[in-house]
């Protein structure tokens, strides 16, 4: 899935929701 302009506003909010979920999954990892 590409987060490009291209995409559609629907398209970008679940990239975006991926990417979110992606960094808190990254913090949790280096906190333990």
């Amino acid at each position: 899935m590409s987060c490009l302009k291209g995409a559609t506003p629907r398209e970008w909010d679940i990239c975006y929701a991926f990417h979110k979920e992606q960094q808190m999954n990254d913090e949790k990892s280096e906190a333990l």
